[in-house]
């Protein structure tokens, strides 16, 4: 790549002298430093590096001033433009100095606020081209800098003047305006720091065709580093309004022109000198005074085209006002006040028009400000005005006095700059950060904070009442109409919710197909539920929408406090609750918590905190219930049952934290526990020398649909040095019934390997012969309920026949649970069953106990039936 002109020696000395000092202050603070790494591209006199390969340009003057404040260490990264930019996206840089701001990269990037410079593009050609205005660049060859904000605004400007051309990007600007000098392109487009600095270097001019305005600002990946970026806004916001600041004697390095070329050697010089004296006449000095006069006036025309081009796409409107003691006179604005504003330009509008148009509620402030402006000082307001087309606009009007020395009047020089769509997009963030988008009610976030406002305001009379109401079987309606009739139903039923309302409370949406109601001021209980039956009655009204007439019902629970909960969130616990058993009951009804569910809330909430901590404490241990032959009364297998005895909450049965475990996701590693102590205890009767016995482990539908059982259970068999027939997996029939293909693959693996199936609980769930046939089952266990009824219920004792007959029919085993008597033993013994357990035989055992009784191999006899 070709390297660009050195910039001026005061601007590499004070470069040097920047890093130097950063070099000297990290050493005693680096505990404490920051470490930034900042791309660093050819891009002079913005950005780059000198004649001596340091950092160098107006942003890294800047930078380094900031960064000497803030204790920030610097690590420049050398890359091309659209690397660069790709790195920091990856968060392999942490900032990037000189981007223009376009809304594509706002999604990309964040930028800080205030910017450090404006540039606009502009397109150079050769000295000895012909091009000089837009409509000679037909079938031109573009050369420019590849992902540079150049790239699209050259598109639009081309395609608007319906001209074609052929782009050719470049990674960098140096090979862009080479490639031009050398003759692979005509024109070349780069911005005006660049052209005006290097532009004489490569042999070209720049034409009068000038666009895409740009803020340049710095940049860092999206979500990193904000505080930075926030810095920067704040020594650049207190710089800019001292013309004697570190910003502008780096702005006035970044301007300065390149230094001269090198001298001639002295001989040659005196011999041109000598040659001018004898050529130059007073015709000659004539004609170059009207040389030099037509070069300027093309100059200022130039700067003034340039001026409007980037006034016309500018959100700011320049003016100057005369100070005439303490009277302000308007002299000029910036003609864009009309495409902006909708105001004229000529003449300016007077102060006290302007005034008019400010907002009644900021009018007085503005005047306040104005009026405390003194020579030197500066002032920046953000305010409302009314403008020319009757719209509302947010602006941020920035002045400076300045003082003229030798003249009658000072002056006063200030913009105003359009911040209206900032400011609805700000309201726009706000407004969707507390309501659904949905319906227009309050969100989750707006119901949590409403709640803690209502408790914490409650008087004696203020103790607020909460209702969640859910849409009974939303579902269908969004299955067989789509979800477009299902999103609007959900908006009518909001607005019929909060017109039944009235004043009384709230609406919000904080789930799918669930509302919740706040009543600030809680009534009585038979008004609540009045004022629910109410509820119900609005959401059971029939709804018509575009042909279709739906009819839907509601569940709700009602939660109040203190009596419910004390925060929020113990509040929502008892409403949701509530809303279950609502449910339960057979949905369109309400139900009221009530102290028993707020002990089960209590006991859910304590035993789901102590949970995590007892799997990691060890706390779980096995008992074994023994599972006795019914043709010999031999003990050949067991169920392991996990039990749980916590320090703070004593002995806690598993329907208390089965379903917590379940709940909190907890259950994965709580069923690994368990195969794992099984599988040691396994282990640990073989290493004694004791009768070989296989172990049935539950395992929840959880489990499975989670993926990676069979493999878990492999390695724990490997690890123990088991056989996988000693080990029995009990299924409960919901998990039979599910067709997922991982819960069926699974299912299939572990049959393969060798480990047996039981099915737990048959008959009490949703039976079908399809998985009896489709699984390859061990057993089947019929349940203590049916074996309860033996004696005393002819349907249990048909159950019992058919279920033992079918079982027998397919090769699966039948165990009977919960033998508790000698009719029921007697009669599972004619009928052929299989296997049995319950008290009648064994209680669950400990461990040790388990170990002795395989030991003394005493007692495993069945008790006599005679």
């Amino acid at each position: 790549m070709t390297e660009a002109p050195s910039v001026a020696r005061r601007s590499r000395i004070a470069a040097r002298l920047a890093l130097l000092c950063v070099a000297l202050v990290l050493p005693a603070t680096t505990a404490a430093a920051t470490t930034l790494r900042v791309g660093l591209y050819d891009n002079s006199p913005k950005v780059y590096r000198d004649g001596e390969g340091q950092p160098a340009g107006l942003f890294v003057e800047v930078l380094a001033a900031i960064a000497r404040r803030e204790d920030w260490q610097l690590v420049y990264v050398d890359c091309e433009w659209e690397d660069c930019l790709a790195q920091l996206q990856r968060g392999e840089l942490d900032l990037m100095p000189d981007v223009a701001y376009t809304d594509e990269r706002g999604q990309r990037f964040d930028f800080h606020q205030v910017s450090v410079a404006n540039s606009w593009s502009t397109l150079l050609v050769r000295r000895d081209s012909a091009i000089h205005a837009t409509p000679q660049l037909a079938d031109a060859r573009i050369a420019l800098l590849r992902g540079g904000v150049q790239e699209a605004a050259l598109a639009r400007m081309m395609r608007g003047s319906e001209l074609r051309y052929t782009a050719l990007p470049l990674p960098s600007f140096a090979e862009a305006m080479q490639a031009v000098a050398d003759g692979k392109a005509e024109a070349v487009v780069a911005n005006s720091f660049y052209a005006g600095r290097h532009a004489a270097a490569y042999g070209l001019r720049e034409t009068a065709i000038v666009f895409n305005p740009a803020a340049l600002y710095f940049a860092t990946g999206r979500g990193r580093h904000g505080e930075v970026l926030a810095r920067i806004d704040e020594h650049l916001l207190a710089w800019r309004g001292d013309p004697d600041s570190i910003y502008f004697d780096a702005m006035r390095h970044a301007m300065a022109p390149l230094p001269p070329a090198p001298m001639l050697p002295a001989g040659l010089r005196w011999l041109l000198l000598a040659l001018a004296i004898v050529a130059v006449t007073l015709l000659l000095l004539s004609a170059t005074l009207r040389w030099q006069i037509g070069l300027r006036t093309r100059q200022l025309s130039r700067s003034k085209s340039q001026l409007e081009h980037l006034l016309a796409a500018s959100p700011s409107v320049l003016y100057l006002l005369d100070v005439d003691g303490h009277q302000l006179r308007p002299r000029w604005v910036s003609g864009n006040i009309e495409r902006v504003f909708g105001l004229p330009g000529r003449p300016p509008p007077l102060v006290r028009e302007w005034l008019a148009r400010i907002h009644e509620d900021d009018r007085e402030r503005v005047r306040h400000a104005f009026a405390g402006l003194r020579a030197g000082a500066h002032i920046a307001e953000e305010y409302r005005i009314h403008d020319g087309r009757g719209r509302l606009r947010h602006i941020l009007d920035e002045a400076r006095w300045i003082a003229r020395a030798g003249r009658e009047s000072d002056e006063i020089v200030g913009s105003w700059t359009d911040l209206t769509e900032s400011r609805e997009q700000q309201a726009r963030l706000a407004y969707l950060a507390e309501h659904d988008s949905l319906t227009g009610v309050g969100n989750r976030y707006a119901l949590d904070q409403a709640l803690a406002r209502a408790i914490a305001d409650k008087g004696d009379d203020r103790s607020p009442a909460l209702m969640l109401l859910n849409i009974d079987r939303l579902h269908r309606v969004n299955d067989g109409f789509g979800h477009d009739v299902g999103d609007a139903l959900l908006r009518d039923i909001a607005r019929r919710l909060q017109a039944t309302l009235g004043r009384e409370g709230s609406v919000a949406r904080p789930g799918s197909d669930e509302f919740a109601v706040l009543l600030p001021r809680r009534p009585d209980n038979e008004d609540l539920a009045a004022l629910g039956s109410r509820l119900l009655d609005a959401v059971a009204q029939p709804w018509r929408h575009e042909g279709h007439e739906l009819t839907v019902t509601a569940s709700i629970g009602i939660a109040v406090h203190p009596d419910d909960g004390q925060s929020p969130g113990e509040l929502l616990k008892s409403a949701d609750t509530a809303l279950t058993r609502a449910k339960n009951s057979g949905r369109n009804g309400l139900q009221f918590a009530t102290a028993q569910m707020n002990a089960q809330i209590q006991r859910w909430v304590a035993i789901e905190h102590h949970l995590r901590q007892a799997l990691e404490a060890g706390q779980f241990h096995l008992h074994f219930q023994p599972r006795a032959s019914l043709q010999d009364g031999r003990v050949r297998s067991a169920e392991a049952l996990l039990r749980w005895r916590s320090p703070e909450l004593g002995d806690v049965p598993p329907g208390d934290f089965i379903p917590v475990a379940e709940d909190v996701g907890l259950i994965d590693a709580l069923g690994d526990c368990a195969l794992r102590m099984a599988c040691a205890q396994l282990r640990d009767w073989r290493d004694l020398g004791l009768p070989a016995m296989r172990v049935a482990v539950n395992v929840s539908a959880q489990q499975l649909h989670s993926g990676g059982l069979p493999d878990r259970v492999l390695a724990m068999l490997r690890e123990c040095n088991l056989p996988p027939s000693l080990l029995e997996i009990e299924l409960t029939e919901s998990v039979m019934m599910h067709d997922s293909p991982t819960v069926l693959a699974q299912l299939a693996e572990l049959n393969r390997l060798g480990i047996a199936l039981s099915l737990d609980d048959f008959g009490t769930g949703f039976s079908s012969l399809g998985y009896l046939g489709r699984f390859a089952l061990d057993s089947l266990k019929i349940d203590q309920s049916f074996v309860r009824g033996l004696t005393e219920d002819a349907r249990c004792v048909a159950i019992c026949n058919a279920t033992i007959g079918l079982a027998h029919g397919l090769g699966i085993k039948v165990i009977a649970e919960g033998v508790e008597t000698q009719p029921q033993l007697r009669y599972l013994r004619a009928a052929e069953c299989d296997e049995m357990q319950g008290y009648l035989f064994r209680r669950p055992l400990t461990a040790e106990d388990m170990t002795t009784m395989l030991r003394e191999g005493a007692g495993l006899a069945l008790p006599s039936y005679r």
